[in-house]
């Protein structure tokens, strides 16, 4: 009978090791993407039972790529386990973590209406990211970007709410890394209006829609002109024009600017 127990026990513990690994990262031993969309929901639900909004936090690690190509993908690994086990010695029992994938960490926190709560918490992951890290005797320093979304607020499923968050990374990257954003619809609107120009901007490359504008520097003793600066325009059938400052960051984050350059070039 106790040889029968001792095997049951053994076959559970088996099946909940197995469990246990297809749900979390192997690395950092946080639940992986697998397993977010029912955390999220357990958290949904336990926030709504104390009558609070559960508050989705995107951590974008900045910088993984020039310590990857000065030390090599092992010290990403334990630059990555070092990060996520500094983050979790900071958070309460009722915060998750959850390894997103690639340089990206998710936490899922309980919060009430007054976002100093958020704020702070934002603060105090952002300064833990910025300590130095050692990794194979070198002092490595990273920076993070947080985004941030509250349900129900903002939710309609995981993710759309993911989707909500992301929106808002992109606008804490362009105020400058090391920092963080909260959604809001404005953002998601500025999102759609960015995807609109660029289904705009690769056919325009492609049909040479571009005009250039050659304004002069002039000496003034002389009279000469000594240096002409190119400007690049992008001009509508209406007889209006697309800003510069709207499509040459847009060419550029989608890879498109090398194409653009190369006619500004010719």
């Amino acid at each position: 009978m106790r040889s029968l127990q001792r095997k049951n026990a053994k076959v559970q513990q088996s099946q909940a090791e197995i469990k246990h690994l297809a749900h979390h990262d192997p690395l950092t031993n946080l639940p992986n993407r697998l397993y977010r969309g029912k955390l999220f929901s357990q958290s949904l639900i336990a926030c709504e039972h104390i009558q609070q909004e559960l508050a989705l936090l995107f951590i974008d690690l900045d910088n993984f790529k020039p310590v990857n190509n000065a030390l090599g993908h092992a010290a990403v690994d334990l630059l990555l386990e070092q990060i996520t086990k500094r983050l979790s010695k900071v958070l309460a029992s009722n915060q998750h973590l959850i390894r997103f994938g690639g340089d990206e960490v998710l936490l899922l926190t309980p919060c009430n209406d007054d976002r100093g709560q958020i704020d702070k918490l934002a603060e105090i992951l952002i300064q833990q990211c910025a300590s130095e890290f050692e990794i194979f005797q070198n002092q490595v320093v990273i920076s993070a970007s947080l985004r941030t979304a509250c349900a129900p607020k903002d939710r309609t499923d995981f993710k759309q709410f993911c989707r909500k968050a992301d929106i808002a990374m992109y606008q804490a990257k362009q105020d400058g890394r090391n920092t963080y954003h909260y959604y809001h619809k404005s953002l998601e609107k500025m999102s759609d209006d960015k995807f609109a120009l660029l289904q705009l901007l690769r056919p325009a490359i492609v049909e040479k829609q571009f005009k250039l504008y050659y304004q002069p520097m002039i000496t003034l003793n002389s009279g000469k002109i000594t240096v002409v600066e190119a400007l690049l325009r992008w001009p509508q059938t209406d007889g209006s024009m697309i800003s510069p400052e709207q499509f040459i960051p847009l060419a550029k984050s989608s890879g498109l600017i090398n194409e653009l350059g190369r006619w500004v070039i010719q």
